[in-house]
């Protein structure tokens, strides 16, 4: 068994998943493949040297998972000052899973994520959606470098009843078509300068041959 020591300091994002039933293996890999995915797409930007998450602790009970980001330096992690990537990445989540609960006045202002950060989220929610009691947590933690003891810094929770109406609204927006871009709109509001042509024969049937007029009097 290969085991790693990580020091318990920094922050972590720590994700509660409880769906109050056993989950299937893959749809939990797949919920936090979604995860993984939304955080390459906004903070690492096809970057190799850009940290990467890593777990660093997971708990019994419900799925609990600690995740911080780490940069690989030469085959191992190096521990890394990912405050702001984790406070950014929390608010990223909460942000766009309470666009699509809708339940209050401060989340009407939010702005809409895009189709493939909403088809990911719908992915990470996956496991909780349509179970009885499930919840979820989204915790942003930090140890202190003195002691360890860990604090948190701030910490988001949807229930049941969320999570449903958000799986509900994700799916509508999904199956809306993309906006015209406006680059797009520009394009078709230009007066063309160039344009092709077409001439086409009113008559398509074959041509008859006319006859010969002879005057009188002519040779045959």
């Amino acid at each position: 068994m290969v085991s790693c020591d990580v020091k318990e300091e920094g922050d972590r994002l720590i994700i509660t998943l409880d769906p109050g039933q056993p989950v299937e293996l893959t749809d939990l890999a797949d919920s936090f493949a979604a995860l993984s995915r939304i955080y390459e797409r906004h903070y690492r930007s096809g970057s190799d040297d850009a940290p990467r998450l890593f777990v660093t602790k997971l708990e019994t009970g419900s799925v609990i998972a600690e995740i911080a980001p780490y940069c690989v330096m030469m085959g191992g992690i190096t521990m890394m000052d990912g405050g702001m990537i984790v406070t950014d990445f929390a608010n990223r989540i909460w942000r766009g899973i309470s666009y699509f609960t809708g339940g209050s006045k401060d989340t009407k202002l939010l702005e809409a994520p895009s189709k493939e950060d909403a088809a990911d989220l719908k992915e990470f929610t996956r496991p909780l959606v349509g179970k009885t009691g499930a919840r979820l947590g989204i915790k942003q933690a930090r140890y202190e470098k003195t002691d360890g003891e860990k604090k948190t810094v701030v910490e988001y929770k949807f229930d049941e009843a969320e999570l449903n109406k958000a799986s509900v609204n994700i799916d509508k927006a999904l199956a809306l078509p993309e906006p015209k871009k406006p680059e797009d709109e520009d394009q078709d509001d230009k007066i063309r300068s160039e344009v092709m042509l077409f001439l086409e024969q009113a008559n398509r049937g074959p041509r008859q041959r006319e006859r010969p007029h002879w005057r009188q009097g002519a040779c045959p």
